[in-house]
């Protein structure tokens, strides 16, 4: 007999779809893996090279954004009214 607690829909670690694929090791499909299907977002969330380039492209993101708000700020300083 079957407890409360026990779940009836139980799927061996087998059927569960892993968050990398399965050729993260392998450098020379890298660039291969853009091309096939899922396309860049396969690639990016896919791939442990796309991760590390999506986090890198990230960090520029922010570093950009964060000097041009640095040049936006000293713009006013200097221009406005607070010079």
């Amino acid at each position: 007999m079957q407890s409360e607690d026990e779940d009836d829909d139980f799927e061996p670690a087998d059927s569960i779809r892993p968050l990398v694929s399965g050729d993260v090791g392998r450098g020379s499909s890298t660039m291969r893996g853009v091309w096939r299907e899922g396309g860049l977002g396969g690639f990016f969330f896919g791939t442990w090279v796309g991760w590390q380039i999506w986090v890198a492209l990230l960090v520029f993101w922010v570093g950009g954004c964060g000097f041009g708000l640095l040049l936006m700020n000293r713009f006013i300083m200097l221009t406005g009214v607070y010079k």
